[in-house]
């Protein structure tokens, strides 16, 4: 596995000062929790795949005016969130892709009114699965996996934290 970047994140994802950007952190008022981690990256950044695999799903619509490719990397499903809307995606669902192959650009997240969200720099969400479970990533409350303090992520239960996996991969050559 490599990093999704040529370039660290300019934002902590993990440990002390990481914040939101962090797997399990409180979002919604604290009714759940984050099913990812958020990857900071200048808008339209390219991302790259982070393993050899098989565009399973998207590009879709995800979150703010933003898309999300879901790929199966043999071992793990992985979802990479917050990406640009393209006129001509790089991959698309039933693709091959491989490790280091442009998936997406960093998207922009803009609200209904055309602004912004507030935050210091555009990011790429990316989650992880093992695949111990099919269907649908994105579950309702009764089928959601839940962090260790039983706040739920609204994700399949085989939902894993991609922390150490981003924390152990080399940067993209």
């Amino acid at each position: 596995m490599s990093f999704p970047f040529s370039a660290s994140s300019t934002h902590l994802y993990f440990g002390p000062g990481a914040g939101m950007r962090a797997f399990g952190a409180r979002r919604s008022g604290g009714s759940r929790a984050h099913a990812g981690v958020d990857l900071y990256f200048p808008d339209f950044t390219a991302v790259y795949a982070v393993a050899d695999g098989t565009v399973t799903r998207g590009p879709y619509p995800f979150y703010l005016k933003t898309y999300a490719l879901e790929v199966d990397h043999g071992t793990f499903v992985a979802r990479y969130g917050e990406l640009a809307p393209e006129s001509d995606w790089p991959v698309k669902a039933g693709d091959t892709v491989s490790k280091g192959q442009k998936v997406g650009r960093v998207g922009i997240l803009t609200h209904s009114n055309g602004k912004r969200l507030g935050v210091p720099s555009m990011m790429l969400h990316f989650e992880m699965y093992d695949k111990t479970q099919t269907g649908p990533l994105t579950r309702a409350i009764g089928t959601s996996a839940r962090h260790t303090d039983r706040k739920p992520f609204f994700r399949r239960r085989d939902l894993i934290d991609p922390t150490g996996f981003l924390k152990r991969a080399p940067l993209r050559a």
